[in-house]
């Protein structure tokens, strides 16, 4: 699940949530839970789906639907309807009939939970020559050889994609035109809804829980603990 903030109360909750799954974590793993979720709510846009999602996990391996079901209305109860978005994977279906089963799924969702759809891809490299290059990074990472066999290789367009090839691709999976304007729309709307700014030129600390004894050191040699730099 992708989290983006609206403001700059919604960024500090995204802290405060890296930072439970970074100290905390859910069963040793960085990772947030929806009470933690909860308690850090505000200002937060979801965007639930895509291949890499822990629903098409499940999808996967062939979970009940109606679970799928249950985690998607407690993330939108969680978050707030208005704030909750499916996405739809623009790669070629035909060829990839596993997103292609995810995609299809989740526009049954959208239409049963009334929850919005967009269109999205991930990207892992910003242009598409940059293919070989991403993999040799990734060979370099599992200390093999481009001519290895074993070394990982992506069999899906994952560079930064322009809304002409967005619109290309899910037009040939057969989308029609109000479906696709709809779901460029929706993405529109959200980043409409994004204007976090962040103040340059001042110290951000963050709020520090702990023993009084602790928190009174800190607060007083905290700004010793920053370097400048010039």
């Amino acid at each position: 699940m992708t989290l983006l903030s609206k403001d700059f109360e919604g960024y500090q909750n995204l802290l405060n949530l890296t930072t439970f799954a970074g100290q905390e974590g859910i069963e040793k793993f960085p990772k947030i839970d929806l009470p933690t979720l909860k308690k850090y709510n505000t200002q937060l846009i979801a965007l639930i789906g895509g291949t890499r999602s822990r629903i098409s996990t499940m999808l996967t391996a062939g979970e009940s639907l109606d679970k799928i079901k249950e985690i998607l209305l407690m993330v939108r109860e969680t978050l707030g309807e208005e704030n909750c978005y499916l996405e739809i994977t623009a790669q070629e279906e035909k060829t990839h009939p596993q997103i292609a089963k995810i995609n299809q799924v989740l526009i049954q969702f959208s239409k049963e939970l009334d929850i919005p759809c967009i269109v999205s891809n991930h990207y892992f490299y910003p242009k598409k020559e940059d293919k070989p290059t991403q993999e040799l990074a990734m060979a370099i990472k599992d200390n093999l050889r481009l001519y290895d066999p074993n070394h990982r290789k992506y069999d899906t367009l994952n560079h930064i994609m322009s809304e002409e090839e967005i619109r290309s691709i899910v037009s040939k999976n057969g989308y029609s035109i109000e479906q696709i304007d709809t779901r460029c729309d929706n993405t529109v709307k959200i980043a409409e809804q994004c204007h976090t700014e962040i103040a340059m030129g001042q110290m951000l600390f963050p709020k520090y829980e702990g023993e009084e004894e602790v928190v009174a050191l800190y607060e007083k040699y905290k700004d010793e603990l920053v370097e400048e730099t010039v």
